[in-house]
């Protein structure tokens, strides 16, 4: 089996690159455009892969059978224990909505289409992408992608392009650069940008022709060595105090980490130690944690995963990031040690290392993301599936029209529509309850993130546009209105704000709202629910109870209020007379949200109850139900 010859200094070139990763990833102000040393591991895999495949081929000793098993060898046994320690501690610490959505991802991570499902991932009740512990595992699914892609292209090209390898290969390169900027600068695309392997190959194909012109790069002398290598640190040094996650990457962006880490590799040819740069790179601290390198990168995205997730802090503490860190190494160390050398030295054969490593702990884990998904998310059964939900099955569905979405009373042409974003889906409960019990049928239309208004600008997406455009094309079906949003998000109720925005969407909203009333329609606008700071069902879950309602809401139905008392036909409807009464949003102990500003089913059925005990001190409630 062939190999290449062992380089210190590339090692050290993969520490800079963890540690860049690892230091943005715990707190992007020390060093905001460390997350570029992703792209710094996709040229060193670039060039190493290009030379194993090359060599070999011109050995005649190349099979696609050894290349995939040294790949599996050193990637999935180490993966897998990760991807498995991930899902034993999500079980534990996740709530259950949360452990369905990690056990999807470590489907796709499984079979290394990360990047894909990444990239296509729209629920809006997701977790954050910065609490996804596997979201990281979309730069190996670009690596894979790669390493099934690549090895059949360079054998095409060496046995029908061969005089034109170097060339051929600079235009897919160049292109795929094209791409990702193209991509990246618009804003539908930037996360295909981000996540694709077309618009990231480019980058590993740096170091591939770092391969090709090495005949000629190799025969540099010690001041071009140099200065390379002066070159290259400098590029990575900027690209790593230069760029932030604003940036507009990758692209022509990655453009300076990805030649900067050529320069580097560059400089390591020949004589090692040719440039006092690669000098540096190949001391034995940097070799140390370009060798463990690997595990440092799966290890160190969760551990800071699970910490911000019980502690609810973006921002962490010093002492938090350095328990961190600490056990980040240790893992780190303990997998490299026990797992990842002993089973890169074994004899192990390709057909048992397929089923070993890759097979068996895949099939595990399609079995526990079934299971989750099956138990929604209760694996032992012991949860309020309310409390961990907006709104119970078939009640109050997302993006659809009609009949399908219908609530309140089943007697009867519905002469209510009530639409709005995903605060209209956490009321849903509420209104159908409410219209069961005053014999009111409500057609129901909500999208996620979408006001309904008339105006283009605040549709967001073809879903709400689509929905929108139903609302306005069907309005002469009804006779009442009711909207309910998430209005803190739209309104301007901060008098420090320098923009605009919220005046112009209050501006807006009066006019429909008056063209609404014009045709002899009245309007409920359902005042928002209080908004936390902190997420109340987390709390909870961690024996916490330390939170504050946010002003902004109450600045925002101020606003409302203004609007109830100008416009004739329009009318607030509030619950703050229940809502107002629990603490903490919570009630009976229990949490009545499944965030920080969505009530669960729980907190809603609890609402409808309240108010439907005693309907006459809701003045709104009766105008809802009266038929005229």
């Amino acid at each position: 089996m062939s190999t290449i010859k062992y380089r210190k200094d590339i090692d050290g070139l993969r520490a800079v690159a963890v540690i860049s990763v690892i230091v943005c990833h715990a707190n992007a102000a020390w060093l905001p455009g460390g997350f570029v040393g992703v792209d710094v591991f996709f040229v060193i895999s670039g060039y190493l892969i290009t030379s194993i495949i090359l060599r070999e081929m011109h050995q005649g000793k190349f099979t696609f059978k050894d290349f995939y098993l040294r790949r599996i060898k050193r990637i999935l046994p180490v993966f897998f224990v990760v991807v498995f320690t991930v899902l034993v501690a999500g079980f534990i610490i996740l709530l259950p909505d949360d452990f369905v959505f990690l056990s999807k991802s470590a489907r796709y991570a499984s079979f290394f289409m990360s990047n894909i499902h990444f990239a296509g991932e729209l629920d809006y009740f997701a977790p954050a992408m910065n609490e996804a512990p596997l979201i990281h595992t979309w730069s190996l699914g670009v690596e894979e992608q790669y390493y099934f892609v690549w090895p059949v292209m360079l054998l095409l090209m060496l046995r029908y392009a061969r005089p034109y390898l170097l060339m051929v290969s600079l235009v897919l390169c160049v292109a795929s650069f094209l791409l990702a900027t193209v991509w990246a600068m618009d804003e539908s695309r930037a996360v295909w940008s981000f996540y694709q392997l077309p618009a990231r190959m480019g980058e590993l194909m740096v170091g591939s022709l770092l391969v090709f012109g090495r005949p000629l790069l190799e025969k540099q002398n010690v001041t071009i060595a140099n200065i390379a290598a002066i070159v290259g640190m400098v590029l990575l040094a900027a690209s790593f105090f230069l760029l932030n996650e604003n940036s507009v990457f990758p692209g022509y962006n990655a453009l300076w980490p990805c030649t900067g880490a050529a320069l580097l590799i560059m400089a390591g040819y020949g004589q090692q130690g040719l440039s006092p740069v690669t000098g540096m790179l190949s001391m034995k601290p940097m070799v140390f944690v370009g060798k463990i390198s690997y595990s440092l990168y799966l290890w160190h995205w969760p551990v800071l995963v699970y910490v911000r997730y019980y502690t609810m802090q973006e921002s962490l503490s010093f002492s938090w990031i350095f328990a961190s860190l600490a056990v980040t190494f240790a893992l780190s160390w303990l997998s490299w040690h026990f797992i990842e050398q002993p089973v890169r030295r074994s004899n192990t054969g390709f057909k048992k290392a397929t089923i070993r490593y890759f097979l068996c702990p895949a099939f595990l884990v399609l079995i526990v993301g079934a299971v989750a998904k099956h138990m929604d998310g209760y694996i032992l059964g012991n949860d309020n599936p309310e409390l961990n939900h907006v709104v119970v099955k078939d009640i109050g569905c997302v993006y659809k029209i009609r009949e399908s979405c219908r609530i309140g009373s089943t007697q009867g042409s519905p002469k209510v529509i009530m639409f709005g974003d995903s605060h209209a889906k956490h009321y849903s409960l509420v209104f159908d309850q409410l219209g069961k019990k005053q014999g009111v049928p409500i057609d129901f239309l909500t999208a996620n993130s979408c006001p309904f208004m008339l105006s283009h600008e605040y549709n967001n997406g073809k879903r709400c546009s689509n929905l929108t455009a139903y609302a306005v094309q069907n309005m002469h079906e009804y006779q009442k209105v009711v909207i309910a949003l998430r209005w803190s998000q739209y309104l301007q109720t901060d008098p420090d704000r320098a923009d605009k925005t919220g005046q112009a969407f209050i501006q807006q909203l009066r006019k429909q709202l008056q063209q609404w009333t014009g045709q002899g329609k009245q309007v409920f606008l359902v005042a928002q629910a209080p908004e936390y700071e902190k997420d109340i069902q987390r709390l909870w879950r961690f024996g916490r109870s330390e939170n504050l309602p946010l002003e902004r809401y109450v600045g925002a139905n101020r606003q409302l209020q203004v609007l109830d008392g100008e416009l004739p036909g329009v009318f607030l409807a509030s619950f703050d007379a229940v809502l107002q009464g629990w603490e903490n949003g919570r009630l009976n102990k229990l949490p009545a949200y499944i965030d920080s500003h969505h009530l669960n089913a729980y907190g809603q059925k609890a609402l409808a109850g309240a108010v439907l005990a005693k309907p006459d001190k809701f003045k709104w409630l009766q105008v809802l139900s009266n038929p005229k």
